[in-house]
């Protein structure tokens, strides 16, 4: 398994409790969780 390996799974499925509103802010969802499980800082 990967996550006994240490590894993360992070499935690009949006979450829709904050109501986005375009395809663009349910895509920097996706990509932010990402970035952030890869360690990257995100500054806003």
């Amino acid at each position: 398994m990967l996550t006994e390996a240490g590894g993360n799974i992070c499935p690009a499925s949006p979450s829709f409790y904050s109501r986005p509103q375009s395809f663009e802010e349910l895509a920097a969802m996706v990509v932010d969780r990402a970035l952030d499980l890869a360690g990257f800082e995100l500054l806003l």
